[in-house]
């Protein structure tokens, strides 16, 4: 929402600030979120804008150390950075062709800075396809269901979903170590037998992928701000 003067600043402590008005809420609130790397401030419906904004500048300590403990900085992507790859790491590096090119440990890209970083981006959601929809396809051959396909995609509040017999990951999750992966998609076959998560879904996802999911679930509620700063914009 737009107000007119006095005006929300941009951003608090050099994080960018979302804000909105919602009828339903009872009072000023201020939420970190760290997937989108933004805080966002829910106003009240018919609550003076100056009397949010004074709030608002009164919270610029806590902002500052939300920031310095839960938002880890902005990994670019650009040549000589080093991702995460599972349970290795890959080298971005430059090059001339459009099409990106993995080789080995490295991969070459060509263009500099937002296109190079956007045809990273496109590389990886297609990557994600490949590397997970073989241990999906056998998963689902295994427990008889019919797998439709397989997508990627960047979302900030999930890292897989499944629906009408299509399976989709979060490119993030390439950068995540090999168990958390193929606890993921375990986790993901077992919804095309069972869409919710009771014992029998957990059962089956338990056997998929022969352990439990504790450790994996940990690892992603914990490192899941790591995961989200990979592309971010500092």
């Amino acid at each position: 929402m737009i107000f007119g003067k006095p005006a929300f600043p941009a951003a608090i402590a050099g994080v960018p600030l979302i804000v909105k008005t919602r009828p339903q809420a009872r009072r000023l609130t201020l939420k970190f979120c760290t997937s989108s790397r933004t805080i966002r401030l829910t106003i009240p419906k018919g609550l003076p804008p100056g009397r949010a904004l004074v709030w608002v500048g009164q919270q610029q300590a806590w902002v500052e150390n939300q920031r310095r403990l839960r938002l880890p900085p902005a990994v670019a992507f650009q040549p000589g950075t080093i991702l995460p790859w599972g349970d290795a790491t890959l080298l971005l590096a430059s090059g001339n062709s459009r099409r990106a090119t993995l080789t080995g440990d490295t991969l070459v890209v060509g263009g500099e800075g937002a296109l190079f970083a956007g045809r990273v981006r496109r590389w990886l959601a297609a990557e994600a396809v490949r590397h997970f929809e073989p241990p999906t396809r056998q998963h689902a051959t295994a427990i008889g269901e019919h797998l439709e396909k397989v997508c990627a995609g960047d979302w900030r509040s999930r890292w897989g979903s499944c629906g009408r017999g299509r399976i989709s990951y979060s490119w993030r999750l390439l950068m995540a170590p090999a168990f958390v992966q193929q606890a993921l998609v375990a986790h993901e076959a077992a919804h095309l037998a069972h869409p919710n998560h009771s014992p029998a879904f957990w059962a089956l996802a338990t056997e998929l992928l022969g352990g439990p999911h504790g450790p994996a679930r940990r690892w992603l509620k914990e490192n899941a701000p790591l995961l989200h700063s990979y592309g971010a914009l500092a």
